[in-house]
């Protein structure tokens, strides 16, 4: 490094052999039969290499801090690499590095991938110990493209003879009273793939996290919906017959935890269900979070309507600023608003529950999140940790 640094060596023949130390660390995930998702992180000259790495061997995604093109003999190389990954990437430069990371960045063109200017840190991966919202950065990232966290152990519940498929995430500190949140995806999604990203902020919470894949549900957002997988939904499903899976599910988890306290908490058709729940005053169903819940023709009889049951528990009702002005919205918040609810629009936002996710709003989420975090805090404020590190003003 004194040679290097004295301009009269160059660095760049070992930077280009530790390349073969990276395949090998490959090589022995496969020859101890390491399984999971496999995600490549590299800081400065080897967030060049995880580029190449991700181009020539199959990996879940890539993390680069401080990518850039340091070689001035080869100045497009990264990019090149860059363009032919075809897993997510997120890209990742200090405050003042901008202008080094940006032209690698752009040259991605996967789906799912994010460039993010850190708010604190110098360079590289050292970027994580300057902030607590780098952090959450990496791992909204690394949950969304998994599926959530590893912590988690798969559990079918019999209703009425379909078998429902669901993730359980347990805290470290599990007693009988530890509150759960139960979570319901969109159509077309699944409950990793809309959920993934979140599962972990809830964990921190202190709550303990059904995530359940219902009919109606799909691979939308790249993971495949368990349910439907082995039971296939009939010519004539609609939205609507979700609703006695959803009251099955949530009967089941009162049996099987019956101090605890229950949120419901669903997504566009699913967050119109959990308000028919919420109406019907589910026995342990102590509050509700209904985002851009559905309503017309597809939801039959079960949409949130703005005249239809009254929920008596208290809910949170979520929608995006592009849809909260449509016409048909209009009135359903005004009801909504009338009736005692409270009602965060998200702005910016997008539809359901990913308005809290920043890879699918493409900007940062912080101001609505810290109204779903307020929300579920006040549920069972004596039985959460005093505080958090996502702790933030309520903005509505």
């Amino acid at each position: 490094m004194a040679a290097v640094e004295a301009g009269t060596a160059s660095p760049w023949q070992t930077i280009d052999a530790s390349y073969l130390d990276m395949e090998a660390g490959l090589k022995w995930l496969d020859e101890n039969q390491v399984t999971g998702p496999r995600f490549v992180l590299g800081s400065s000259f080897s967030a060049m290499l995880v580029f190449r790495l991700a181009a020539e061997h199959p990996v879940a995604g890539v993390l680069a801090f401080s990518p850039g093109e340091y070689d001035d003999n080869r100045p497009d190389l990264v990019r090149q690499w860059a363009a032919a990954v075809t897993a997510p990437v997120l890209s990742v430069a200090a405050p003042d590095e901008e202008a080094l990371v940006s032209p690698v960045a752009s040259a991605v063109t996967a789906p799912g991938s994010q460039f993010v200017t850190a708010p604190a840190g110098r360079h590289g991966a050292s970027i994580l110990d300057a902030d607590e919202r780098n952090w959450m950065t990496l791992a909204t990232f690394l949950s969304h493209h998994s599926g959530g966290p590893p912590r988690r152990e798969e559990v079918t519940i019999e209703v009425a003879g379909t078998p429902i498929v669901a993730d359980w995430y347990a805290t470290d500190e599990q007693t009988e009273t530890t509150p759960v949140v139960a979570l319901f995806h969109q159509g077309g999604g699944s409950a990793r793939g809309e959920y993934g990203f979140l599962v972990p902020r809830l964990l921190d919470l202190g709550f303990e996290v059904l995530a359940v894949d219902l009919h109606g549900g799909g691979d939308r957002f790249g993971r495949p919906n368990r349910t439907m997988a082995r039971t296939p939904e009939p010519d004539d499903f609609s939205y609507c017959d979700a609703l006695p899976e959803m009251e099955g599910v949530l009967a089941h988890l009162r049996s099987q935890r019956p101090g605890a306290p229950i949120v419901a908490w669903g997504s566009s058709y699913s967050a119109a269900l959990v308000m028919r729940v919420a109406a019907a005053d589910a026995e342990g169903v102590i509050r509700a979070l209904a985002f851009s819940p559905a309503a017309g023709e597809p939801m039959d009889d079960c949409g949130a309507e703005p005249d239809g049951p009254r929920v008596s528990i208290p809910l949170l009702v979520v929608r995006p600023d592009n849809e909260a002005t449509l016409p048909n919205v209009v009135p359903q918040l005004n009801a909504f608003r009338a009736a005692g609810y409270q009602v965060l629009i998200a702005s910016p936002g997008v539809h359901g529950s990913s308005a809290l996710n920043p890879l699918r709003v493409r900007q940062p989420t912080t101001e609505a999140w810290a109204v779903v975090e307020a929300f579920l805090r006040e549920a069972v404020a004596p039985a959460l940790p005093p505080d958090s590190p996502h702790d933030g003003g309520d903005h509505i």
